[in-house]
């Protein structure tokens, strides 16, 4: 083998002896649903904002959304959304 090769190899191994695991998702998305969920309890203004920032933010809201426990919290985010002015 030459040394050439052989630097690539070891260099090869170091690279992925290193390799950091890299997740295109943000902070917010990390947390567990029901901490999102307490955000949504603490400002309910913005539950239409956050459903449209990713899937997995959509996902948690729309599973809030489905709570059996989420009726008051629902009847004040229709308040809000309808003094908000949006569509």
């Amino acid at each position: 083998m030459n040394s050439r090769l052989r630097k690539w190899i070891s260099r090869k191994d170091q690279l992925d002896s290193q390799t950091i695991s890299l997740s295109n998702k943000s902070s917010l998305e990390e947390l567990p649903r029901e901490i999102v969920w307490k955000n949504i309890e603490y400002a309910p203004g913005t539950i239409f904002h956050l459903r449209m920032t990713s899937r997995t933010l959509r996902s948690h809201v729309d599973a809030f959304i489905h709570q059996p426990d989420t009726n008051t919290t629902l009847e004040l985010i229709a308040l809000i959304y309808a003094n908000s002015g949006m569509p």
